[in-house]
Formats: C-alpha cells, structure tokens, sequence
C-alpha cells in the first residue's frame, strides 16, 4: 500500500473519530446539565434548609455542622439532609429503648406481636386496668415510632434518589470534558497526520 494512502485513510479516520468524541461530549454535557438542574429545581422548590448551628449537638449530627443555615439545592445537600434525618431518626429509636438501627418494618412487627395480646388483656381489677393501660401506651409509643420512621425512610429515600442523579450529572461532566479533551487530540493528531501526508512521496510505499 502506498504510504499516501494510508496518511489519507489515517487521517480521515481520526477526524471522523474526533467528530464522534465532540458529538458524545456534547451530549454528555447536555446530560449532565439537565440531571443537574432538574435535581436542583426540585430542591429549590421543597424549600428545604438545614437548622441554625446549635441544632447539631448530637454526635450524629456534628459532622453535618458545615451545612448550618444552608438550602438543600444540590445532590451532595439532599445527602446530607438525608443523613440528618436517619440521625433523628436514630435518636428517637434509642430515647425510646429501641436500638438505633431499627425501621419501620422492624417496628411494624412487633406492633403486630403485641397489639394483640394488649386487646385481649383483662381489665377487671385496678392493677389489671394499669398493667392494661402501660400495655397500651407501649403500642401507641410503637405506632408513633412507626409513623416516624415512614415519614423518615420516605423522606430519606426521595432525597438519595436526588444525590444519585446529581452524581450522575457530575460524572458526566466530567466524561463530558475528557470526551472534549479526546476530540481535540484527534483533530490535533489528524492535522499532523495531513500534513505530514502533504509531504510524502507519491511513490513511498510501507
């Protein structure tokens, strides 16, 4: 083959290359731009802030401090609101005798084992009554706790599903830029590859 062919077929090939990485950049770009802002859009308008400084006292919460006052309107914020809803969450769980990694559908069975056994309790003597009424009061503290952790675990759910789509649109920004990057050394290298074509012999073979 002769070596002015091949420059040729070479250098084509790497401005065709170059014209697919700048096309996949910018749809990449375009990607990125619309995973972000739309996670953003949708924060802004739950009107979501962190509390003031002195609300992050738990040992839980003392990591977060950083985001005191701040609005939840980005993918890494709805994941630290997340994290201080399960701190909350875990302290309500613990304040109440629970262990801290319990959840709804933990607690929700042991509503289940013992409501029943409560409506069946005798209440004919006063210490019956009482022991009832304690009973009872166990299973209310349980039902609020379950009420909790559903708003909790939804809340927490919706707002990790943000930051996952505000990773996606970070990383494909960043794949955005190396694909521009890649397409610029290709139509770099391709020009090289024509010029250098200019200047070979008509009769030079490889």
């Amino acid at each position: 083959m002769k070596r002015r062919t091949f420059d040729t077929i070479l250098s084509i090939t790497g401005f065709a290359l170059a014209a697919v990485l700048l096309a996949a950049g910018a749809l990449l770009n375009w990607g990125a731009n619309f995973a972000s802002s739309s996670v953003r859009d949708q924060l802004v308008a739950q009107k979501i802030t962190f509390g003031a400084a002195e609300s992050f006292n738990n040992d839980c919460l003392k990591p977060l401090a950083s985001w005191a006052g701040k609005a939840v309107d980005s993918g890494s914020g709805a994941e630290a609101y997340a994290a201080l809803i399960k701190c909350h969450m875990e302290t309500a769980l613990t304040s109440a005798g629970q262990k801290a990694d319990e959840t709804y559908s933990t607690i929700s069975a042991q509503i289940m084992e013992k409501a029943p056994m409560v409506a069946i309790m005798a209440e004919g003597t006063p210490a019956e009554k009482e022991a009832k009424a304690k009973a009872q009061a166990e299973v209310d503290s349980l039902n609020g706790l379950k009420d909790l952790l559903y708003q909790g675990e939804s809340l927490r759910s919706i707002l990790l599903t943000a930051y996952a789509f505000g990773t996606i649109g970070t990383v494909a920004s960043i794949a955005s830029l190396g694909a521009y990057g890649l397409a610029a050394l290709m139509f770099i290298l391709s020009i090289l590859g024509w010029m250098h074509l200019r200047r070979t012999p008509e009769d030079a073979e490889i």
